[in-house]
């Protein structure tokens, strides 16, 4: 309706795109993405719609992950940031700062990923953008991917995170998105403490409740890492299932996907897990 029967609506066209692209991405739809992105920004580029063109841009670098090329998926980054107002925070912001962090985590650097948050989120809350309760939901799963990185890797303090890290769980809300959240962190804090029983138990429940929320990719993420604690035929089943699943996506490392999501592997152990 606003492409066919109206006119100067070009920003919330533009906004719409945006959205629907970034559900493509929570489903775990790169083919569709891909085709859909293309013709955006031809379209976009066309018009000299400049706004576009940089939302658009927020999402080029997770096809390029997808790719296996994060060294162009920072490239194309660092292009859009160009592009950013200078006097004022909007969404665009937020959007570069949240593939900047899923950037840094497929590279495996959780640190960067944090410096990252802790320079630019403050900036975004006084925005009051965290408001918004999809800026919310993914401001805290991106921050908390990041900070169990953090904690897989061995950082220092790892009580102060793991709080935080509790403490961002707790408030989120308990509608069907948020609530796979605290699940999927439950299960990570439980392999760094070395507990594989409840690590696999959360990992299912995390699992499920993604699915019922329509988060395929957050799924499929939840089930790999199960897949890696159960082992054997039954566990290398579960991980081969979703590797032929992003595979099928385009996906050129499927493995690093996963760990952009859910970065604690089956095998990692914190240095202090009190």
């Amino acid at each position: 309706m606003f492409r066919d029967d109206c006119v100067g609506v070009t920003w919330e066209m533009g906004s719409a795109r945006q959205i629907a692209m970034s559900c493509l991405v929570l489903v775990g739809q790169f083919n569709e993405l891909r085709q859909r992105l293309t013709g955006a920004l031809d379209d976009a580029e066309r018009r000299g719609d400049l706004y576009a063109m940089t939302q658009y841009r927020t999402l080029l670098p997770i096809l390029c992950l997808v790719d296996d090329q994060p060294g162009m998926a920072r490239d194309v980054l660092d292009h859009a940031r160009v592009a950013l107002p200078r006097h004022d925070i909007t969404m665009l912001h937020w959007q570069v700062l949240q593939t900047s962090v899923w950037t840094e985590l497929y590279i495996g650097a959780p640190a960067k990923a944090i410096a990252l948050i802790d320079e630019h989120m403050p900036a975004i809350q006084r925005a009051f953008f965290l408001r918004l309760h999809q800026v919310q939901w993914h401001s805290t799963y991106t921050r908390t991917a990041a900070w169990l990185g953090a904690l897989g890797d061995g950082a220092r303090e790892p009580a102060r995170l793991r709080s935080a890290i509790r403490a961002a769980c707790n408030r989120l809300g308990s509608d069907p998105i948020s609530r796979p959240v605290p699940l999927l962190v439950n299960a990570e804090l439980a392999v760094l403490r070395g507990d594989l029983d409840a690590a696999v138990k959360a990992y299912l429940g995390a699992a499920d409740a993604f699915d019922a929320a329509g988060l395929s990719l957050f799924a499929l993420a939840a089930r790999w890492r199960r897949g890696e604690i159960v082992g054997g035929d039954t566990g290398r089943a579960q991980v081969d299932q979703v590797r032929a699943a992003l595979s099928a996506e385009g996906c050129v490392r499927p493995d690093r996907v996963i760990a952009m999501l859910v970065p604690v592997a089956a095998d990692a152990r914190a240095l202090d897990a009190r």
